[in-house]
């Protein structure tokens, strides 16, 4: 792998394993769909609304699509891509055995309450990042993907690919002026946290599944009725043990 590449595809190992913790959920809802803007969780205070649940929904479909393809034996994949597209496949299939022991909701709202973790803890840092910085955020990344997706670099298929992805489900203009931005909004908050703290990007996954799970949550009447905060618990405990083991044997694999 190109040396300038292996930072975009750390990036992307992050990003793909942090994308399991909503994999396979299948998303029930409460008896009466809520509105977009109904809050149904308070995670340190910080409100979720119904529309925070949809986001994640479809970024479940995102990594639906994105596996499915992978696994599918149809890509043309260069030879340096292989090695590493054998390797998600059997995480994917780890990952599916230890999702069985959980009802459908619970990954959707392990994810709320991590991103909803540290946009508190964002907050009581004074480390929110604003509009402006959101903006010019985006446009920076949009730039550089848009050179990397016409790049014949063989380490930076599965990021075409991921990439390929998000647009089937959003659209390409939604996930640039609607997806990016949101994304954009939390990891800028967690880079601000993992400075402020003195750790390394390499504790990104571990810093977030700590907020999370130290997190006071209360859920209310508008929240899927099967949720139960102890399942969410013991769910975001075994996703870190997973993707902290497997995030190791992948980043490795990523810088041969």
């Amino acid at each position: 792998m190109k040396r300038q590449d292996r930072p975009i595809a750390g990036l992307l190992v992050g990003s793909l394993l942090l994308a399991l913790v909503v994999a396979l959920g299948a998303g029930a809802r409460s008896d009466s769909t809520p509105a977009d803007g109904d809050v149904i969780a308070l995670v340190e205070g910080v409100e979720v609304t119904w529309g925070d649940w949809q986001f994640v929904r479809d970024s479940n479909r995102v990594s639906a699509i994105f596996r499915e393809r992978l696994v599918s034996g149809d890509l043309d994949l260069p030879e340096e891509v292989e090695h590493l597209r054998v390797e998600l496949e059997e995480v994917y299939d780890r990952w599916d055995r230890l999702h069985e022991r959980y009802a459908a909701d619970v990954p959707i709202a392990a994810r709320i309450v991590l991103d909803g973790a540290v946009r508190a803890a964002a907050r009581d840092a004074d480390a929110l990042p604003s509009d402006p910085e959101v903006s010019e955020h985006v446009s920076r990344n949009r730039e550089l993907l848009e050179e990397m997706l016409v790049s014949e670099s063989p380490s930076l298929a599965l990021l075409r690919l991921n990439h390929e992805a998000n647009v089937r489900v959003h659209g390409e203009d939604a996930y640039w002026d609607e997806v990016a931005p949101r994304t954009a909004r939390v990891s800028l908050a967690m880079e601000r946290l993992l400075r402020s703290a003195d750790r390394s990007p390499a504790d990104w996954n571990a810093l977030q599944f700590e907020l999370a799970l130290s997190a006071e949550v209360t859920w209310t009447p508008d929240a899927p009725r099967s949720l139960d905060l102890g399942e969410v618990r013991a769910y975001l405990g075994e996703a870190r043990d997973f993707i902290s083991e497997h995030g190791r044997t992948l980043a490795n694999q990523m810088s041969q």
